[in-house]
């Protein structure tokens, strides 16, 4: 197992990368700070990803908000980068 963590929040990615460390090779992972919203710095995180480990087999795509006075941010983290990141190559 191989896995590519990417959070906007880098302290929450280095607890979590910090927490697959302990139970894992070291090496097996790697902590990206992205905005997801952002589709060149998730382009970037997807390159980073695949020039670490060599390859992408499964996508879990579970990055989300809920604020109800700024919908169109909702929206576009909840929808838009969601498309985006299924259409990366």
């Amino acid at each position: 197992m191989q896995v590519a963590l990417v959070d906007l929040n880098a302290d929450t990615g280095k607890v979590s990368k910090d927490a697959f460390d302990k139970q894992y090779d070291p090496q097996r992972t790697i902590f990206i700070p992205c905005d997801v919203s952002n589709e060149e710095k998730l382009k970037d995180a997807f390159k980073k990803t695949i020039q670490h480990f060599g390859n992408l087999d499964i996508l879990v795509n579970n990055a989300g908000v809920n604020d109800e006075m700024n919908w169109e941010n909702t929206v576009q983290i909840n929808l838009v980068s969601l498309i985006h990141t299924i259409y990366l190559k």
